[in-house]
């Protein structure tokens, strides 16, 4: 089976390096992952099916990258951490 490397430079595992790197860290597994796991079921179902697991893994980035990209433009007070669409949190006690 003749698995390609993914190119450029990778994470290393030596824990969160400020805010964030845990979750960066994270993100850079899980698509390693799903690139290694759409060559296995390309290599064993087939290039198209390995070729829908590419597809998935391009979309995982895609969405992570959204998701970083509004975390970086959410001020300090505003609610980050809630989901597009879901119903305000009650007022905030000081």
């Amino acid at each position: 089976m003749g698995a390609r490397m993914p190119q450029g430079p990778q994470p290393q595992a030596a824990g969160p390096q400020g805010p964030g790197g845990g979750a960066a860290e994270l993100v850079a597994n899980v698509a390693s992952g799903l690139e290694t796991i759409a060559q296995m079921v390309g290599s064993q179902f087939g290039e198209e099916a390995g070729q829908a697991i590419a597809g998935l893994q391009q979309q995982f980035q895609q969405i992570m990258s959204q998701i970083g990209q509004q975390g970086q433009q959410a001020a300090p007070g505003d609610q980050a951490g809630q989901a597009p669409g879901a119903a305000p949190q009650g007022p905030q006690t000081m």
